[in-house]
Order: structure tokens, then sequence, then C-alpha cells
């Protein structure tokens, strides 16, 4: 019965070339549009998901009012120590402080200049999970010219992750030796890192003329924004609690001048790129984008389906006498009705499949637009269970009105052409909404494209107010001065900078 079944689908859908060709392109065109838009979504709403314990790392948040209130994801570097022996609700803390930094590689005199260069904590590996895949993995931050790479640094310094003991100089500074090799994070993680250093190494690759109030800054500092602090709460406790005794710890612990405008809150880790707080490592995302993406994602699926309903049930009424020979044969309705689901969910089978392989190719493209590393088989097998609900529902939808309205009429009248289904009241109401609701989404999409490229037309024709061309960005953290920024062919833009 089922393979009968399957041979009148193909049957009709070979018969109907046109109307089937319209239904799978334009659904399996939907379908990737919603697709590609789910993907980025699910994407930026899955921050830092790979530690297993998320559920316990906590971000240190830090707000003071002075002239205004400022908001910020880095806090005094002289709190991160004192939390653990504070709040016995937390098991371990870690600082982490970012710069770029020129490194030199002395067996090849290769220079670079790297950024996302964090200064750790030893006991950042307590609270993080660091995939290991050369050198010691115990608090490999403990020595204190200890480098830790990524295993793309590594590539990228040496050519290969074999480089235990390999020696590198950082801001001129010779003796660092890496000790370790981690499997850099995935793109989806709030911090991206090239190498982690030693916490007390930031004194040390300092002109010696700065050591002095770098260690000043480190060790006294309770008021300037300075490291990215975690902390690794105890099993089953309540960072609720954490967060009203800070109140107490301020006022036990900090500077009596900034008692009253200080407060620290705990964030967890998964909810940091959703988060509006100043200062975070990577551009935390905008959740009105994410709702305004997805529904412009999932008004373009709409359309397609929109399409997809009113040819079937247009293409219903023209199979109306068919219908009512297989009735006059003895054919039951729920057998009718099985067979225009079954169309209709293979038409959408098709248009999946198409639609997928359409997704696969286009996903570098929004890599580019987006800057991203999405990737298309390493998703949650959530996702495919929701790719696989979107085409059979969109099947069911369509085949649902051919499926239950015109199999529900007696086989004489349609046979003595006593039924006019085109102009039954609830058909006609219900293709002129469908359609009403679709020119509706049309307009609003037209209308806001028309806006967007009108406003970028005009941002790109104003004047910026200043000459690009005499605009340079000078690295000052890594000691690079003005000969050092240019190559040697530039003498045009050196003779303007001097």
């Amino acid at each position: 019965m089922f393979r009968n079944q399957i041979k009148i689908a193909l049957r009709n859908l070979w018969k109907n070339k046109a109307i089937s060709i319209i239904n799978i392109t334009g659904l399996s065109f939907g379908m990737t549009c919603f697709f590609l838009v789910l993907l980025y979504c699910y994407h930026e709403i899955n921050y830092d998901q790979f530690h297993p314990d998320k559920d316990r790392i906590y971000q240190v948040k830090y707000q003071i009012t002075l002239a205004e209130e400022i908001n910020q994801a880095r806090i005094p570097p002289t709190i991160g120590p004192q939390l653990v022996d504070y709040f016995p609700e937390i098991e371990s803390a870690a600082r982490f402080y970012g710069r770029s930094i020129s490194v030199e590689v002395p067996e090849t005199d290769a220079q670079f200049e790297m950024d996302h260069v964090y200064f750790a904590d030893s006991n950042a590996t307590e609270v993080f999970t660091f995939d290991f895949l050369k050198g010691t993995a115990n608090h490999p931050l403990y020595e204190p010219k200890a480098v830790v790479l990524s295993d793309e640094t590594a590539l990228q310094l040496f050519g290969t992750t074999d480089v235990i003991g390999k020696t590198l100089r950082l801001a001129g500074i010779d003796g660092f030796h890496v000790v370790s090799v981690v499997r850099a994070w995935p793109d989806n993680a709030h911090m991206e890192f090239s190498m982690l250093l030693p916490y007390e190494a930031m004194v040390d690759v300092e002109p010696e003329a700065a050591q002095n109030v770098t260690r000043y800054v480190l060790e006294n500092n309770w008021i300037a924004t300075h490291s990215y602090t975690y902390v690794l709460l105890r099993p089953n406790q309540d960072p609720a609690w954490v967060n009203e005794r800070f109140k107490d710890f301020i006022l036990e612990k900090g500077d009596e001048r900034f008692r009253e405008k200080q407060t620290f809150s705990l964030l967890p880790v998964t909810a940091i790129h959703l988060d509006t707080v100043d200062g975070e490592p990577k551009p935390s995302a905008n959740t009105n984008y994410l709702y305004l993406f997805f529904t412009v994602g999932l008004l373009t699926l709409l359309i397609a389906c929109i399409n997809f309903i009113n040819l079937s049930t247009a293409n219903s009424m023209a199979r109306a006498k068919e219908v009512g020979v297989r009735k006059v044969l003895g054919a039951q309705r729920s057998l009718l009705v099985s067979q225009f689901l079954g169309e209709s969910v293979l038409i959408s089978f098709i248009a999946f499949i198409l639609s997928m392989a359409l997704t696969f190719l286009a996903l570098p493209t929004l890599n580019f637009l987006t800057g991203l590393e999405i990737s298309f088989f390493d998703q949650s097998p959530v996702l495919f269970a929701f790719y696989f609900g979107v085409f059979l529902l969109a099947g069911l939808l369509a085949g649902s009105y051919p499926a239950f309205y015109v199999t529900r009429f007696q086989a004489v009248n349609i046979l003595r052409d006593s039924l006019n289904l085109g102009q039954k009241p609830g058909g006609s109401w219900l293709r002129r909404s469908l359609i009403t609701l679709q020119f509706l989404a049309a307009i609003g999409f037209i209308a806001g494209s028309v806006v967007c490229y009108l406003q970028l037309e005009y941002l790109r024709s104003q004047p910026l107010g200043f000459d690009k061309d005499l605009i340079v960005n000078l690295p000052l953290n890594s000691g690079n001065n003005i000969n050092a920024v240019f190559r040697p062919g530039d003498a045009t833009q050196r003779q303007k900078m001097n």
C-alpha cells in the first residue's frame, strides 16, 4: 500500500511538473534562508557551552559611579586574589589581562605582532576547560616565564605543534619558553586567546621605567578597570548569595574613598555574549537584532510556505474529479487524506534535501559576512531535529487543506459537477487571507530593503570630517615606533607623518 502511494505521488509530481518545480524551488529557497538565519542565531545564543562546568563559572562584573555610572566587565586587579579567601562559596578564581605584544622566534628571527595575548593567574586551568595537546596540563602557568600556546599560534610561529621547550622573545625580553600547547577555543567562546602568560609576567614585559607603576597598580588599585576576573563556584552554591555579600566585601576590604560608589556582581559565563556590559573581550550580541533576524527568516519561510499552500490548494481543485472517481471505486477517505498529505510531504522533503545542500554551499558566504566560523556539521542534534520538523510541518500544512477539505464531499456531487470547490466560502477565504499575508510580508521586506539601501548610500555620500589617508593606528603596547609601522617602501606615508 505504501509503495503504491509513493508511485501515485511521483506520478502526480511528474504530471504537474511546472507546479512541482515552482513548489520545490520556492520552498527550498525559503528553507535555506531560514536555516541560515537559524544557524546564525543558534551560534550567537550558545556561547561558552563547551565548558563542562559552565553552570558554575561566573564573570565578576564591576559598577562604579563617579561623574557617571560605569558598567564594566573588567575589575580592579587587587580583587581577584581575595575572593577565594573571603567567599567560601567560591572554589577558585582567576584573572585575565589581554593585550597585544611583539613576539620574536630566536631560532628563525621571525617577528610577529600577536593579538589576544592574555596574562592569566596560574589557576586559570582550574576555572576554565583547556584541551592540552602537548606539554604539562598541571598548572602550566606556575613558572614565571612559561608560555601556553594555542595550536593555531604554534603553527603560525613554528609551523608545528611540537614546540615544547622552544624559546620566545616577548616585547624584547628573552627567556620565555613554551610549556604547553592547547586546542584553541571554538569560535563561540566569549574570549579568544593566542597565548597565555603568567599574570606576574605583565610587569616583566613593560619598559623598565613603567615596571614600578605596573607593579603598584596590580597590588594597590581598587578603582580602575583592569582585568577580567572569573570564579568557579562550589557545587550547588547560589550566586545571588555571593552578590549580596559583595556589599560586606567592599566595606571590609575596599578603599574607603569609593566604598559607597562601587558594586560587584556575578554574571554566568554562558550569558556574557548576550549581556550589555562594556569592555568584554569580544563584542556582545544584540538580542533585539537576533529577534529581528529570526523574524525575517521566519517570514521568508512563511512566504514560501504560503506559495506552496496556495498552489497545492489550486491544484487540488483540478483533482476533484480524481477524488470522486477513486471514491466510486471504493477508496476510503482516510486513504485519500494520506495520499494528499504524502504528496505534500514528499515535495517538502525534496525541497528540504535541496535546502540542506544550498545551506552548506551558502554557509561560507555567511561566515565571510559575519566574521564567524559556523560549521554546518558541528551542530547540536536538537538543531537538526528542528530542521526535520520544519520540512514535516510545511508538508503537512500544505497538504492539510486538500486532504481534509476536498475529500469530505460526496462522490456523486463531485462527478455531477454540482460542486464548485474553488468558490466555496471556506477555501476562498483561506486563499485570500494567505495571499494578503504574503503581500504584507513582501511589502515590508521591500520597504525595509529600500530604506536600508538609501540610508547606507546617504552615509557613503557624506564627508567623514577628516582625511582618512593621514590617520594611522599605532600599536603602542608592543613598543613599535613609526619606522616599524611602515614598510620600507612607504616613504610617502612616513613623510606625511613627519
